[in-house]
């Protein structure tokens, strides 16, 4: 499995509640990632219910470092505001969120026949790891995904995004990079009728583990994503939640360090992310069952 694709939704949905400093003016940040508080707004304005006039924005690194593959991907785009049309609203319940949506496809037709405003060359840089990727906006204001050979984050220094800015102010902010996350028993199959528990090793200070959907096999259009400190070293999924989703829903586990900086009449969410594996170096993933019958843990 490649890291593109897996994570295009992951920056948009921590655009709600992320923890951000803005100086109001240059669009500096100095957002230092979430806390167990900040468990993800949802891809439509954030809170439940939540109507907003404000341009939004999105930036990730995201690291995916399994025995298979070694690999850096990172994307950014952003768009121009206007009122949520109410089409998804976010329900909170325990450290999850689940953002459920009626027909999208009206908006996402109209969307495609503008041009995208962007914030010019974006650097994502890593003096540990000795990343540096630059991300170069099309004439069309959008940006292409950067995928690379690269290491995986270690959970020592930082990540530096810097925006050089167009219509987009210039931003730069500063996140705690993640640190490489262990799940010690990743399940086959989850049995919707039943609380899901996850345990996980490489937790480390300003830095979160998020339990996420990737896709599902239909009707209900929800998505998931719970956020706990990563020292915690443990994460439970109530039932009520999972019982939301579809059935053939994906999950991911992941280590993700996130903040939110004000540039001008933007909110851009920033992350920076590592997909986490199971104890056999492959990812951490698993679905959802169709029925109540449950599966049996594994190893990744």
């Amino acid at each position: 499995m490649s890291a593109c694709g897996v994570v295009i939704g992951l920056v948009v949905a921590c655009g709600g509640s992320s923890r951000s400093e803005s100086d109001g003016s240059s669009g500096t940040s100095a957002g230092q990632g979430g806390s167990s508080s900040g468990a993800g707004g949802g891809a439509q304005g954030g809170a439940s219910g939540a109507t907003s006039s404000r341009s939004s924005g999105q930036v990730y690194v995201v690291s995916l470092f399994t025995a298979n593959e070694h690999l850096i991907e990172a994307n950014a785009s952003f768009s121009s505001g206007g009122p949520s049309d109410g089409r998804c609203t976010t329900d909170t319940i325990g450290p999850c969120e689940v953002t459920t949506c009626s027909d999208t496809s009206a908006s996402s037709a109209s969307s495609t026949t503008t041009t995208a405003p962007d914030a010019g060359p974006i650097t994502i840089a890593s003096a540990t790891t000795g990343l540096d990727v630059t991300l170069t906006p099309a004439t069309s204001g959008s940006y292409s995904f950067a995928t690379r050979q690269g290491p995986a984050f270690t959970g020592a220094g930082s990540v530096v995004f810097t925006a050089a800015g167009n219509v987009v102010p210039a931003f730069t902010t500063t996140l705690p990079a993640p640190a490489p996350t262990v799940v010690k028993v990743v399940p086959t199959i989850v049995d919707p009728a039943s609380d899901l528990s996850l345990a996980w090793d490489g937790g480390v200070a300003g830095v979160e583990t998020r339990v996420q959907t990737d896709g599902g096999g239909g009707a209900p259009d929800a998505s998931l994503i719970c956020t706990v400190d990563s020292t915690l070293g443990a994460l439970t999924i109530p039932s009520a939640v999972l019982e939301r989703l579809a059935p053939g829903t994906n999950f991911l586990v992941l280590s993700v360090s996130q903040g939110k900086v004000t540039a001008g009449d933007f909110d851009v969410a920033v992350l920076a992310g590592g997909l986490a594996t199971g104890t056999d170096g492959n990812i951490a993933s698993f679905y959802l069952a169709g029925g109540s019958t449950s599966g049996t843990g594994g190893t990744g």
